[in-house]
């Protein structure tokens, strides 16, 4: 396997158990309203969208056929979610911080990290279109329709 994979392996997995492990505290705080539900979705969204790349790229596949999507919308939704952590909790000493949220900070600057060697090396790669099942030569295709007249007649 390639660093790039073993590392969207790995990601997939933490970012399953974050989910897991923060679920608890998201809805501690959620308040029943529109606004709320609204703030929420904005911070779970973006860590989903990553986590299904995550997920595609450990499989062998990119976002939208491309490595550089991929691993941009994982920056992007890491550092979103470092940027509302450190918004929301950062506000004192990082000494007064609770410990999850050193730990999920931390989890966030290395996935940061990351995805940043995961984009440096792969960062041109795509997938190849996928071949349609119908497509054949010209010449086979002939032989094919001279068996189906034949056939006919």
């Amino acid at each position: 396997m390639s660093f790039p994979r073993i590392s969207s392996l790995v990601l997939a997995v933490g970012g399953s158990v974050w989910a897991f492990l923060l679920l608890w505290y998201t809805f501690g705080y959620l308040h029943y309203t529109a606004g709320g539900a609204f703030f929420w979705l904005l911070i779970w969204l973006p860590g989903f969208f990553a986590w299904y790349g995550y997920i595609r790229r450990a499989f062998g596949h990119f976002l939208c056929r491309r490595a550089l999507i991929t691993w941009l919308v994982s920056m992007v939704a890491n550092g979103w979610s470092f940027f509302f952590m450190w918004a929301y909790f950062g506000r004192g000493s990082v000494g007064d911080l609770p410990v999850i949220v050193c730990v999920a900070l931390s989890w966030i600057f290395l996935a940061i990290v990351l995805s940043i060697a995961c984009l440096i090396q792969e960062g041109r790669v795509r997938e190849s279109k996928p071949k349609a099942v119908t497509e054949v030569g010209e010449n086979e295709f002939k032989r094919l329709l001279d068996m189906h007249r034949k056939g006919d007649g």
